[in-house]
């Protein structure tokens, strides 16, 4: 990440864009005109609206060389994301790995009363998500399958597994059961590999984050559900958007909140290179 502070006027317009040669170029998006370039910065196109005296924070994807295996995992295998989420995808493309998006038709749907820990129901979702896409691609790839899948829960401070929300009055529920405690977020995490044994090469991973509510009242609640942004969300809310201003604390992996726990998948994959799997 880089923190640059270039002048521009006031709510210009720009376009920041990563070239070949890795020199990161902002221009004006109405007369053509170059700002700024930045060299050794390998960025991903997107427009923002730069101010005067405000830095102006650019981040890009890794770069494939200083991390060999992620190439050498790209030319082996067909990599798919069994995952609509958005939020996964922006955090798997900051790694440069080149996939397919492929969700998982699975119904989600595992009875939680079965389960020990939230934990245990996590994964086990994550397993049977990343298990369908699995099997219905092995027949039709001419490469072997490398496929990841994901789920995610919140679980308040009662013990109460938090999906998403069946309605707006069910999200605004869950919010003030949030309120002045800590609740935990799970995700689970599967790597399905196609090894060409006659059964897939299979690693999982839990993470867990601890994350401390303030007080919400009632006005919070229902302007917060107004915004729609809880109705797509495990827990009713997202920290990295709105709700951060609810969240006084952490504790743990911030993206694991947003849905995907990079270091942990990071971890996985070095795992994985260190086996000679990848």
């Amino acid at each position: 990440m880089n923190l640059v502070r270039p002048a521009f006027d006031k709510d210009e317009s720009m376009v920041a864009s990563g070239g070949a040669d890795r020199t990161l170029t902002i221009w004006n998006l109405r007369s053509g005109e170059v700002k700024y370039k930045l060299p050794g910065h390998k960025g991903c196109v997107t427009q923002v609206d730069f101010h005067p005296k405000e830095p102006i924070v650019l981040s890009g994807s890794v770069d494939k060389a200083m991390i060999p295996f992620i190439e050498a995992l790209e030319q082996r295998f067909r990599v798919v994301l069994a995952s609509a989420s958005p939020r996964r995808r922006e955090l798997l493309d900051r790694l440069g790995i080149s996939y397919e998006v492929i969700p998982s038709t699975f119904a989600e749907d595992l009875d939680k009363a079965k389960y020990a820990a939230a934990s245990d129901y996590v994964l086990d979702t994550a397993v049977q998500k990343t298990t369908e896409v699995f099997h219905r691609l092995k027949g039709e790839s001419s490469k072997p399958l490398f496929v990841i899948g994901a789920d995610t829960i919140v679980v308040n401070s009662r013990g109460v597994i938090l999906e998403k929300p069946t309605s707006r009055d069910d999200a605004a529920a869950t919010l003030r059961g949030l309120s002045n405690a800590v609740n935990t977020v799970y995700t689970g995490v599967c790597v399905m590999i196609d090894t060409g044994s006659a059964q897939p090469h299979v690693v999982t991973a839990v993470e867990a984050t601890g994350v401390e509510f303030g007080e919400l009242d009632d006005a919070m609640v229902d302007a917060y559900v107004a915004t729609g942004e809880p109705h797509d969300k495990a827990g009713s809310y997202a920290y990295q958007s709105l709700a951060c201003f609810f969240v006084h604390r952490i504790r743990g992996d911030y993206y694991n909140v947003v849905g995907f726990p990079c270091a942990r998948f990071f971890q996985m994959l070095r795992e994985l290179h260190a086996e000679g799997v990848i």
